[in-house]
């Protein structure tokens, strides 16, 4: 059977299903695909099967009626019950995300008819292939996007990634975390499993150092358990720990919930600042991929192409008080510093 780069009309009650294992910022720019569907067929049933760290994000979506999860790291007989559940209900479309071996095969294992993929590499597994030809932005959110033209959904005008909350779990959350201010912190999620780590624990905590004397709240810097030994290296080293407190986050409910709240937020090369962007929270990444490392501010229209605003147009260096200075000209702006 050969592969189509022609759209295909949809009756408007099939059943679609995203497919997308990556972690929470690569979920939240592909949930978008499913809004776009939702839109364009209202009849239709919408699934997102994804990774269950991303949970947080898409269970309170109004445009997903069902979700799968599927944790990479289960037994392979685990995934495969999983994957016969779902087919047994049926799945006519399936949108793949990502284009890895493993999200190809599960497309082809759910028996749906209309397969659509990115990546020419993986055809086999696909029926409708999109077009990305010198399109060097295929993981933002638009390339995810760019998966509904198969079926005729590509939104006009274009959607944000967007999530949303369930009030009984957030003051759920802020119950827990009691030393929380509602309308008065930052946050900052210096830790990346992504990103080759140029930028190191003792960079982080001179930076925040760099900055507390400036704030008149606090700013919390978080991760998860697994990467509570980078975080702790930071904390060893904060000078005033009243204004830079570090705390654990155990998922992306907590992770979600407490940057909705939240005036900026500084990161690294991580899926916080797509969190950051979907509640329109303005955001800084200190991207370290490279040895001399950059921050840029990102909005959320950013999120939308990787089209950052890179500190109006020059990049800052490794200099961590040229990092300190973006941020500083940003909170100046709040009127929350100290001394105002």
């Amino acid at each position: 059977m050969g592969v189509s780069y022609t759209p295909v009309l949809l009756r408007g009650d099939e059943r679609i299903a995203l497919l997308e294992f990556h972690r929470i910022g690569d979920a939240l720019m592909a949930l978008s695909t499913l809004e776009a569907v939702k839109r364009r067929y209202p009849n239709c049933k919408t699934v997102a099967v994804i990774d269950p760290i991303a949970n947080g994000i898409a269970q309170y979506n109004p445009y997903i009626d069902e979700i799968l999860l599927i944790d990479k790291k289960a037994p392979l007989l685990t995934t495969l019950k999983n994957i016969w559940r779902l087919r047994r209900k049926g799945v006519d479309v399936t949108l793949d995300s990502l284009g890895m071996p493993k999200t190809a095969l599960v497309g082809w294992l759910l028996g749906a008819k209309i397969r659509v993929g990115m990546q020419i590499k993986r055809r086999l597994f696909y029926t409708h292939l999109i077009d990305t030809t010198g399109f060097e932005k295929l993981y933002s959110a638009i390339g995810r996007l760019s998966l509904t033209k198969a079926i005729d959904a590509f939104p006009d005008p274009l959607i944000y990634p967007k999530i949303w909350l369930d009030t009984p779990t957030k003051e759920a959350i802020f119950a827990h975390f009691t030393f929380l201010r509602p309308q008065g912190y930052a946050t900052c999620a210096p830790a990346s499993k992504i990103t080759a780590q140029h930028f190191s624990p003792q960079d982080w905590a001179v930076l925040l150092n760099r900055l507390a004397p400036h704030l008149a709240y606090p700013l919390y810097f978080f991760g998860s358990p697994q990467e509570a030994p980078f975080l702790e290296a930071i904390d060893a080293a904060i000078e005033d720990k009243n204004t830079i407190r570090y705390i654990t986050l155990r998922n992306a409910d907590e992770i979600a919930y407490i940057q909705s709240s939240s005036l900026w937020h500084l990161c690294r090369d991580n899926g916080t600042k797509h969190i950051s962007n979907a509640f329109s929270i303005p955001s800084f990444t200190v991207w370290d991929g490279i040895a001399d490392p950059i921050c840029w501010i990102s909005t959320n229209e950013a999120i939308l192409d990787w089209n950052y605003d890179v500190a109006n147009g020059v990049a800052k260096t490794s200099q961590i008080d040229a990092i300190a200075d973006a941020v500083l000209d940003y909170t100046a702006t709040l009127q929350h510093t100290k001394g105002s």
